[in-house]
């Protein structure tokens, strides 16, 4: 049988727009500071702990403990969270919604150049 962890449902969607806002973060996007040799560096494991340390402290402001504990078993777990987290991609492009950039240019060109 199915069971809700948080029964809220203004409660849940907090936490699922922060973990769509974790899922979607990049560095390249959210303009982050380029290093001394003009290349962008980043600390994927300071970000992994930044992200986590802001979904434990929202899911406790909202008493959500069996939230917390469903979030860090299955996505913010080390070993879990470079699966789904964008911030793990070194380049440009995440793994997942990979397809989106395919797509924009196919409608760039059918738009634009083909008629």
């Amino acid at each position: 049988m199915k069971q809700t962890a948080v029964k809220q449902k203004e409660t849940r969607q907090k936490i699922v727009d922060q973990v769509y806002a974790h899922l979607l973060w990049h560095p390249l996007k959210s303009k982050s500071p380029a290093g001394a040799n003009g290349r962008l560096e980043y600390d994927v494991w300071a970000i992994w702990k930044a992200q986590v340390e802001e979904i434990n402290t929202l899911c406790h402001e909202l008493g959500e403990s069996w939230a917390w504990e469903y979030l860090w078993k299955e996505w913010y777990n080390p070993r879990r969270w470079p699966n789904w987290a964008r911030a793990v991609c070194p380049e440009y492009y995440p793994i997942i919604n990979s397809n989106a950039t395919v797509e924009s240019l196919w409608t760039t060109l059918k738009r634009n150049y083909l008629r």
